[in-house]
């Protein structure tokens, strides 16, 4: 009996340092993400912007005005907003990582001139199919009206 419990708590112990060896930090990176993109937009940096996203979408669209676009709909300085949402998920093939990625969401988010916006972006950590996809893809900035506005765009 002694060995059926120790069994029972030795496997899910060694379960979950195996997989957090090979796994990311999705929290602290997309929380990092998350506190970059704010300042990005609070300062009207569009370089450290632009060069948040992979180097598919950076070939393929004009993010320099992608993002003066998008810091012209958002309307004033940044107040507040709420605690940042981090989804995402990991793939693994053969005990490797081969897929991590992050969904964040920013809610919330008000400024000085009344009003709210909403932040989602995709960014790849790991993408062994494809490695120029590593990075954001895309963000959407939508509005308390429902109107967006979107800098790059999903590919994979």
């Amino acid at each position: 009996m002694k060995k059926i419990l120790l069994i029972m708590l030795i496997f899910p112990i060694c379960y979950l340092v195996g997989c957090s060896k090979n796994s990311t930090n999705q929290e602290k990176i997309g929380t990092d993400m998350c506190n970059e993109i704010m300042r990005c937009i609070h300062e009207e940096d569009i370089e450290s912007l632009k060069s948040m996203f992979c180097d598919q979408i950076s070939d393929a669209h004009d993010l320099d005005s992608e993002i003066k676009l998008a810091f012209d709909f958002f309307d004033g300085k940044i107040l507040s907003h709420d605690k940042f949402l981090i989804g995402g998920g990991d793939s693994m093939r053969d005990g490797e990582l081969t897929d991590s990625h992050i969904v964040p969401i920013i809610d919330n988010i008000k400024t000085d001139t009344g009003k709210t916006y909403k932040i989602t972006y995709l960014s790849y950590i790991v993408l062994n199919q494809n490695e120029r996809l590593i990075g954001m893809q895309y963000m959407i900035i939508r509005d308390e009206n429902d109107e967006t506005i979107m800098i790059g765009e999903y590919i994979y």
